[in-house]
């Protein structure tokens, strides 16, 4: 089974972009999510970030609520 979901998940790009945009660093952005009760350590967010993992709607909630952001703002192109 392929671990790499190339192609398949948009919105790991754009949360790097979003995440650097609002000038946060990993470390604080993980824990951040940990304020809204999601337990995500780095390694995860780097696996979701580079394409790695798919995410999960109720993490998209969450960082979508972290960077102050619409849910829709990650599917943009």
């Amino acid at each position: 089974m392929p671990t790499r979901h190339e192609g398949s998940n948009i919105t790991g790009r754009n949360l790097i972009k979003l995440r650097l945009e609002a000038g946060k660093s990993r470390e604080l952005f993980v824990r951040q999510c940990g304020n809204y009760g999601l337990t995500i350590n780095e390694s995860k967010l780097e696996e979701i970030e580079e394409n790695n993992c798919l995410v999960y709607d109720y993490e998209l909630v969450v960082f979508a609520k972290v960077l102050g952001i619409s849910i829709d703002g990650f599917f943009s192109f």
